[in-house]
């Protein structure tokens, strides 16, 4: 499965595409594109994404949406709103009618023209904690039909909140009870506070990089090209290890009083925070382009005496194919984390504004062949192997079989004598044809030693009177045996020396023999054992 994960900025559209084989992950591609219009003032209204984040959108299309099978986007900040409750259960028929009964009152629109959606993080014991978005139809709708505009098939708009939480509660390497997330962006920055992976805070200000090209611009009575190349190039945060002249003091002094409203409104919400849980934020972790201001962790960090970095997210899964450079990793979290939040399992995030009235219509039969490429890679593999092993057996097989069959021919041979080929065929394949020519054969040798003289016994006579002779514990197998009206000669076999040695004795013993001779006792490869035993025969004493 393949996942395209939008994450839709005011200055860049952020896009990553994860790919997922049954239990393994990988992101195979990112890519950061500029949009033409971010630095022309635009306010949401009517038009909730503006003419260059459309036209960015649909060149993202025309790239990256073929052969994708799944795509989510997070939704703009304006667009929904959200809370944080817990619950003493964990029934989710429960949960849902007390979510709805919690908000009601809450916001200032009917339940019945928004789109509500929930996902349930497990507290301690029976206790449930879930986040819940909520979002009116009409600016909803705006957001989709802007969305349809650049041919995009969304399956999935989330908040970006939740699409971190997932990230976070699939990281390997993270294990956080308190932690803040702070999103630097271009005309706006969302400040995201985390306790045991659940999202209890989230605020969302109006300040960003816009802000500070714009003061630049006004300061110094530039075009706001020339600002942003300004804040770029020169820009950075002053803090007690940097040394600055008098003009560079000033540079940074503009752009520390441009998000100094967004630094008051951290701290409220870290003092809200500790209000809320009687706990403080431990770490604080920077992303967007706007935190790649030169020395802003330093700076936030000996204000607030807190830990602040930049979130390196490949950090947390060294099996990555996809290693950005820093700059790019910095802007790429939110779109990871999108993309990460749709892999199935209980980390998949439940949030999805995509749902009920404006659910993604079927776009029919739209099948990608490069998912089932590796499934089939494997099924030949297991295949072949299959293969491999019936065509081994078959070979042993039918050369145990052709040495059986040989013997067998060999046996009847040394009975019937030779024979044609269209009567040897007859004799193995039918028994009873067999039975009857070798009895006819047997016949025929009784009759000539009945001819022969003073001798009234048959070769049939010589064998029945050996098995009564033999005791049935004297194993013993007749290879070959030769018959005259005075004599007898055999070749005889039996499994072990306790079989062949009672044989031997049974047939020395034996009154119709005279002077009987076995052979010594020889080993054959499968430890059978062989002798050889010779006799005159004298069946007339044994009659009278």
């Amino acid at each position: 499965m393949r996942i395209l994960a939008i994450d839709i900025g005011s200055a860049n559209i952020k896009s990553v595409i994860l790919e997922s084989k049954f239990k393994r992950f990988d992101i195979v591609f990112h890519d950061i594109s500029p949009v033409q219009d971010m630095l022309t003032e635009f306010v949401p209204g009517e038009q909730v994404l503006s003419a260059g984040q459309i036209a960015t959108l649909r060149e993202v299309h025309d790239k990256y949406a073929q052969g994708v099978d799944h795509i989510v986007t997070n939704m703009p900040f304006s667009l929904y709103g959200s809370r944080v409750t817990s619950f003493p259960f964990r029934d989710k028929k429960k949960i849902n009618a007390a979510v709805q009964f919690a908000i009601e009152d809450e916001i200032p629109f009917d339940l019945n023209d928004c789109i509500i959606s929930s996902h349930v993080y497990p507290g301690k014991g029976k206790e449930s904690h879930v986040l819940t978005g909520y979002a009116p139809l009409d600016p909803l709708s705006r957001f989709i039909e802007a969305l349809d505009k650049t041919h995009l098939q969304v399956n999935v708009c989330t908040m970006e909140q939740a699409a971190l939480a997932s990230a976070f509660a699939r990281e390997k390497g993270l294990h956080e009870d308190r932690m803040a997330i702070v999103n630097f962006g271009h005309r706006k920055s969302g400040i995201y506070l985390f306790r045991n992976g659940v999202p209890v805070l989230q605020r969302n200000v109006m300040i960003g990089g816009y802000q500070i090209t714009k003061a630049i611009a006004e300061k110094y009575e530039i075009s706001m090209a020339e600002a942003e190349l300004a804040k770029v190039d020169r820009g950075f945060m002053p803090h007690r290890d940097l040394q600055i002249n008098n003009d560079q003091r000033v540079f940074a002094e503009i752009i520390e009083k441009s998000l100094e409203p967004l630094f008051s409104d951290m701290q409220q919400s870290f003092m809200a925070f500790a209000s809320r849980n009687n706990d403080n934020i431990k770490n604080v972790y920077l992303t967007g382009g706007t935190s790649l201001i030169p020395g802003l962790p330093q700076y936030l960090s000996g204000r607030w005496g807190k830990r602040v970095q930049h979130y390196e997210f490949t950090a947390h899964y060294p099996n990555l194919s996809v290693r950005p450079q820093k700059n790019s990793e910095v802007m790429l979290p939110i779109a990871s984390a999108l993309a990460l939040s749709q892999l199935s399992g209980p980390t998949k995030t439940q949030i999805n504004f995509r749902s009920g009235k404006l659910k993604l219509a079927s776009q029919g039969l739209n099948l990608n062949l490069q998912q089932f490429i590796y499934p089939a890679k494997v099924a030949l593999a297991v295949y072949a192997c299959v293969m491999l092993s019936l065509l081994g057996q078959m070979i042993f097989l039918k050369s145990a079989l052709t040495k059986k069959e040989l013997q067998f021919e060999q046996k009847i041979q040394s009975v019937m004598g030779r024979v044609s080929s269209s009567t040897m065929l007859t004799l193995k394949t039918s028994p009873s044809k067999l039975k009857q020519n070798v009895e006819k054969k047997i016949d025929e040798v009784g009759a000539q030693f009945k001819g022969g003289g003073d001798t009234s016994f048959s070769a049939l006579d010589v064998i029945r009177s050996m098995s009564g002779a033999v005791p049935k514990s004297a194993t013993m197998e007749i290879k070959q045996m030769e018959l005259s009206p005075s004599s007898l000669s055999m070749q005889v076999e039996s499994p072990n020396d306790q079989t062949a040695n009672a044989a031997i004795t049974a047939l020395l013993h034996a009154p119709y023999f005279s002077n009987p001779k076995a052979g010594p006792l020889e080993t054959m490869p499968n430890n059978r054992k062989k002798f050889s035993f010779a006799t005159g025969v004298n069946f007339k004493r044994e009659a009278e």
